[in-house]
């Protein structure tokens, strides 16, 4: 199995005990990791994605919407402003992952594929969330990825 580290260490790895528990023959071996596997080829019965699914000759089921949000740590925000339409990214600090070079961004229900220049770009979602939260600039992550750091606002 696979998914990726982030979402396998938030919500994955919590959910084993259970499983295991209910399952107790069951053997899992799982690849954390934000890299793109072939999952085929490495014979994996099962990956948990968080993106939409690039490959159409594999089988995929939602098992639960993951919107993507802009997220700052209110520092950041207090600092510089929030963004209030796409073209003020242009004048944010913009933490990047490396294979996204643009944000998908709905407006009045129209996707638009925003080009942002990464102020930080990494491989990693969870060195995003966490320049995020040092307040080092806007990164745009999943829901899954953020859900336990967002205020209740």
């Amino acid at each position: 199995m696979t998914a990726p580290s982030g979402f396998g260490q938030s919500v994955v790895l919590p959910m084993l005990p259970r499983l295991l528990e209910a399952n107790p023959e069951l053997r899992i071996d799982l690849d954390l990791s934000d890299r793109q596997v072939d999952i085929v080829g490495q014979g994996l019965d099962l990956a948990l994605r968080v993106a939409p699914l690039e490959d159409f000759e594999l089988m995929a089921r939602i098992i639960r919407p993951n919107p993507r949000l802009v997220c700052a740590a209110p520092a950041y925000l207090e600092k510089h402003g929030r963004p209030s339409t796409v073209a003020d990214l242009d004048d944010h600090a913009c933490i990047r992952l490396s294979a996204v070079r643009r944000w998908p961004v709905v407006v009045d229900g129209a996707l638009i594929r925003k080009r942002v220049d990464g102020f930080v770009t990494t491989t990693s979602v969870e060195a995003a969330r966490t320049a995020a939260v040092q307040g080092l600039g806007l990164a745009q992550l999943t829901y899954w990825d953020v859900f336990r750091h967002l205020a209740d606002e």
